[in-house]
């Protein structure tokens, strides 16, 4: 798995700001964007309705050496709230020479 998450992620009125964590990629690669979503399940008893979720993305510009951070905003549904979340994230690279490639992967992080 070339990504990860952050185990905490930083909630900002109801939003994940700004979703990040750590890769690690091929060398003869690098990480050219990253679309990254957050979702939630809706409180006891329910679990089968849909909860709150937001989507984010990110670019080369928006990454450190070996951490991604997706700092544009997308879409939102509802209002995160603090405590535990699943994070997904797909993240393309390129070689420079024509060729992409891409991950995903997911984690549950806590929201505060």
């Amino acid at each position: 798995m070339p990504g990860n998450w952050d185990h905490f992620q930083h909630l900002n009125n109801g939003r994940v700001e700004w979703p990040t964590g750590p890769y690690n990629i091929d060398p003869n690669f690098a990480a050219t964007w990253v679309d990254a979503w957050v979702v939630q399940k809706p409180g006891l008893p329910a679990f089968d309705l849909p909860g709150p979720s937001e989507s984010t993305h990110g670019s080369r510009a928006d990454f450190t050496p070996h951490q991604w951070t997706a700092s544009t905003p997308g879409w939102t549904n509802g209002h995160l709230r603090a405590g535990p979340a699943l994070g997904i994230a797909l993240m393309a690279m390129s070689n420079g020479a024509g060729a992409y490639e891409f991950d995903w992967w997911f984690k549950v992080v806590i929201l505060q």
